[in-house]
């Protein structure tokens, strides 16, 4: 940077041997200067340079003189300040403030702020000693080991519905905000009052009638629902003559004779025996039906006890049947059918099924469209909270940065073979089965070849042959949509090679799109989306080997156990499980039976 300055004001920055004497204001404006070599008039005209006169004392500045104007100049070297008159290299800092740099890049002249420092208290500013931290929502500011900290200031409420809110960003400081929820308007002949806007709003009138025809029913503004004894000569007090106590009669009274009358009816209500049901009101007695104590168990004696109802006493020793006819020597066994099963072998009905096989297989990114599903029903919740959209459910999202990888090489190797079964797709209605398997050619490419498979037998139910994930599903031309509320979905989540998360999904859904080959899928992408329990996976993570995982073992038990729980699984209303987002692709494949 240059700066040209006339040579009337040169003894002002020149060294002082230079200039041993300055005239006057007076002087200078009455007659001419003479400065060494160069002599200037009263209007500021050179006439030629001052030898060494340019010299400005400053080791960082380049100077010199125009010969052919006669004015000094002097430049700046790249990356430094002149500060108080002193050369002040990048970066360095004021003396007494460190919030204050020298950035010639800014201003080569003045002291630059540095953004968002807070500056460290100077030697009389010890803990303790006041200060001001220029926040607005913080009072009493005291130093403490070199920060300047205040205590968070209380914002006073305004009535139930207007909480009292500091922010920073405002100059205010404390304000009024309208808030949502019940409140109280101080009118006991309202229930149900709600803020609305800052103010609170009656709800709905109180209901006083307590269907007693001794009382007189009354609400006041103060005390509530008030019930006066009535004058009659039917009633004592809020007694009335007539009432005999037998749910099974409707009382009344004649008010001009007190004479009283009993009409059986045929409420319900309950006779007091455990051993019966369905109690409703019959000639002005509770009566009820016996009740049945089946549980369809051969292997349980089932009686009503007078005392706690039914009872479901285990046998052992009884011939029973456990309806599978490839089975032998069924026998009752501590209230359970056991039989001798080694006969049972599973066979495909038409020689192959068809079905998909599972190439692709991957956690999905947060809670969004393709990533996850909707578990709860509820488009207005999402989770995770911080990257979620349209009401779509993936809490554990989160870990798909350290699972995904062993996920993908568990399919890659085999060791997580899914087959996905869609027998009977093409009618629309359908049960979708989900088996683990294995590939008959283990040098078979699924993504250039159709892959014969054959099930895991650990996959379907012993004798009858059904997998143990079925779900039951709908097909709309490409579009297939299967499970729902109460359907599980049993899996083992590979973290790294011998360390499985085994869970299961609750509430399991799947939705995507089908590729049709004339009648038969070809091709299957989608989603599969449900919930794990909290409980059940805090089991899970203690269940894992305290080696070989991706991420240290406490870190995931940290991570995963503040997951937020977004869904209830068990309808009592509050969250209890953790949404789960799973993202496949599938090829053709025939399958082809069952292993060994």
């Amino acid at each position: 940077m240059r700066w040209h300055l006339f040579n009337t004001l040169l003894c002002a920055a020149v060294v002082l041997s230079a200039c041993e004497s300055q005239p006057s204001e007076d002087a200078i404006g009455a007659a001419d200067v003479t400065l060494g070599d160069l002599s200037v008039d009263s209007a500021g005209e050179a006439s030629g340079c001052v030898t060494l006169g340019c010299d400005d004392g400053l080791s960082c500045t380049i100077d010199g003189c125009d010969e052919a104007t006669g004015l000094c100049h002097w430049d700046l070297l790249p990356q430094t300040c002149i500060l108080g008159g002193a050369c002040v290299s990048d970066g360095a800092e004021h003396p007494t403030d460190d919030c204050l740099v020298c950035d010639s890049s800014l201003d080569t002249l003045a002291w630059t702020p540095v953004e968002g420092c807070v500056p460290s208290p100077s030697p009389g500013d010890e803990d303790g000693d006041p200060c001001d931290d220029e926040d607005v929502c913080t009072t009493d500011d005291r130093w403490s080991s070199g920060v300047c900290e205040g205590v968070p200031v209380e914002c006073p409420d305004d009535g139930p519905c207007l909480t009292g809110v500091c922010d920073p960003a405002n100059d205010v400081g404390c304000t009024l905000t309208p808030t949502d929820g019940p409140c109280e308007d101080g009118d006991a002949c309202t229930l149900d009052d709600a803020c609305s806007d800052g103010a609170c709003v009656a709800g709905v009138p109180a209901v006083c009638e307590d269907d007693n025809p001794c009382t007189v029913d009354h609400c006041d503004t103060l005390a509530g629902c008030v019930h006066l004894p009535k004058q009659s000569p039917c009633c004592v007090g809020t007694e009335s003559l007539c009432e005999d106590g037998n749910p099974c009669t409707d009382d009344s009274c004649d008010p001009l004779t007190a004479a009283c009358d009993h009409v059986p009816n045929s409420e319900p209500c309950e006779d007091g025996d455990p051993c019966t049901e369905q109690n409703v009101c019959a000639e002005g007695e509770c009566q009820g039906t016996p009740k049945t104590c089946d549980d369809s168990n051969p292997c349980t004696e089932d009686y009503c006890d007078q005392d706690g109802g039914c009872v479901h006493a285990p046998m052992n020793d009884v011939p029973c049947d456990d309806e599978l006819e490839c089975s032998t020597g069924d026998t009752c066994v501590a209230g359970v059918c056991e039989a001798d099963t080694s006969q049972c072998v599973c066979e495909l009905a038409e020689g192959e099924m068809d079905g998909v096989q599972v190439t692709a297989l991957a956690l999905g990114q947060g809670g969004h469209p393709g990533e996850a599903l909707d578990i709860d029903a509820d488009p207005s919740t999402c989770a995770p909270l911080s990257d979620c959209s349209e009401g779509y459910n993936n809490a554990l999202g989160l870990i798909a940065t350290f699972a995904n990888d062993a996920l993908q090489e568990a399919v890659d190797s085999g060791d997580l073979l899914l087959a996905v079964s869609f027998d009977g797709a093409a009618s629309g209605t359908f049960t979708l089965g989900v088996y683990q398997a294995v590939q008959v050619d283990a040098d078979c490419d699924p993504s250039t070849t159709s892959c014969g498979l054959l099930i895991d037998p650990s996959s379907v139910e012993t004798g009858t042959c059904a997998p143990l994930i079925q779900l039951p599903a709908t097909v709309d031309g490409d579009q297939l949509q299967a499970g729902g509320p109460g359907f599980l979905f049993p899996f083992s989540l590979p973290l790294s090679e011998g360390a499985d998360l085994d869970i299961v999904l609750h509430d399991t859904q799947v939705q995507g799109t089908i590729t049709w080959t004339e009648d038969e899928v070809s091709a299957f992408s989608g989603v599969v989306g449900g919930a794990i329990p909290k409980t059940a996976l805090s089991a899970a993570i203690a269940n894992l080997p305290d080696e070989g995982l991706p991420v240290d073992k406490v870190l995931i038990e940290a991570v995963l156990s503040a997951v937020e729980a977004d869904v209830d699984t068990d309808g009592d209303g509050e969250g209890d499980a953790s949404s789960i987002g799973f993202k496949l692709t599938g090829v053709e494949t025939e399958i082809l039976g069952y292993g060994d």
